[in-house]
């Protein structure tokens, strides 16, 4: 799996991520992971916690989310909400992606990496903030065309051939060379536009 692009938590938080990654070790365990801006907490160790505190009583834990649920519900959410209100659930569902194109999209690459197994995750946010990194323009050097009306998220690795849906695996190109580049290695399409020998 590739590591994710070093940032700094101030300027994570500028750009209004959740997670930062600076390369170094933690302080609590040594894990070299992602970091909350909230609090600097290594995932890793989250999750650690997380689970040992599970693990140690798990009735205690059950009750925990019930109450929790209870004062918080959210029906519109809920696999029985939907099940009984199909009509609503689907007008919500398409409201939202209208309203959300970018999130919607990256949803839809999640699932599909879990299908092929590549695993890896990104955020809408990311995608924007890559975008802003690449000026709005293709990322393929010898095309330059703007992608700031119509872009496409390309895996540098394809899922195909292994490759991950992490932020670092992303480039944003203009749909005709997507379309041209469609589940090629890259050194093979670098090949093709006479990059390599």
């Amino acid at each position: 799996m590739e590591r994710p692009q070093i940032i700094g938590r101030r300027e994570a938080e500028a750009l209004g991520l959740k997670y930062y990654f600076t390369g170094k070790p933690c302080r609590r365990a040594g894990h070299v992971d992602l970091r909350y801006v909230e609090n600097c907490n290594c995932m890793e160790c989250t999750r650690e916690r997380a689970n040992a505190k599970y693990f140690a009583d798990p009735e205690r834990e059950h009750e925990r989310n019930k109450k929790r649920y209870a004062a918080n519900p959210t029906p519109n959410r809920s696999a029985a909400w939907q099940r009984d209100h199909p009509v609503e659930s689907r007008a919500h569902k398409a409201k939202w992606a209208k309203e959300n194109p970018e999130s919607c999209r990256a949803k839809c690459r999640r699932r599909r990496a879990r299908i092929s197994g590549g695993g890896g995750s990104h955020t809408a946010k990311e995608i924007e903030v890559l975008a802003e990194r690449q000026n709005h323009l293709c990322a393929h050097p010898w095309c330059g065309k703007s992608i700031r009306r119509k872009r496409h998220a390309d895996h540098i690795v394809p899922l195909a051939l292994g490759g991950s849906n992490n932020i670092a695996n992303i480039q944003l190109l203009c749909p005709p060379c997507n379309h041209k580049k469609s589940d090629k290695h890259p050194v093979e399409w670098a090949q093709q536009n006479g990059m390599l020998l």
